[in-house]
């Protein structure tokens, strides 16, 4: 993993690793006092709000919660690093690239439930929140970098990188 692209995913994951240590986002609770959401928190709860939008975009039509799939970057992220690390090149960019695309859904959020709190005000995105983005940003450049498992291409078997 000393090539170029091994150490992209290497820096992806702890910038990941980081994200999940600090605050995701900020909100205003019950009280009114400015409160914070740790990344590893909301990457264990945010399944759940992933699972209400899905609900209520195919139940009712509503996009209220469609900034709740910004979670299913989480697993878009791991499938570039495995992808990367298998040589696909290609593929990974695009998962990184749906990835982040996934997690800008998470600044259409304005507010969420908590059991026992009720409704809380989003106050903004935390500094956990961009690790997260620059996490998935430093998988999509790791595509671009040179190294890796080098890979036959499906026109030329005899080539020895994959074919963009």
């Amino acid at each position: 993993m000393r090539s170029p692209a091994g150490l992209g995913i290497a820096a992806s994951i702890f910038l990941f690793c980081i994200a999940l240590t600090l605050p995701a986002f900020s909100y205003v609770s019950g009280q009114g006092a400015l409160d914070h959401m740790p990344g590893y928190l909301t990457l264990l709860l945010g399944v759940f709000g992933t699972l209400m939008g899905l609900i209520d975009l195919f139940t009712r039509g509503d996009a209220q919660y469609l900034g709740y799939l910004s979670w299913i970057a989480n697993l878009m992220l791991p499938l570039a690093w495995v992808l990367l690390a298998s040589g696909e090149r290609s593929k990974a960019c695009y998962a990184g690239i749906a990835a982040l695309g996934l997690s800008l859904l998470f600044l259409m959020i304005h507010s969420f439930s908590l059991p026992d709190h009720g409704e809380m005000a989003m106050a903004g995105p935390g500094i956990g929140y961009f690790c997260w983005l620059a996490s998935m940003g430093a998988i999509v450049l790791a595509t671009f970098l040179p190294g890796g498992q080098e890979v036959a291409s499906k026109r030329d078997p005899k080539a020895r990188y994959v074919d963009w």
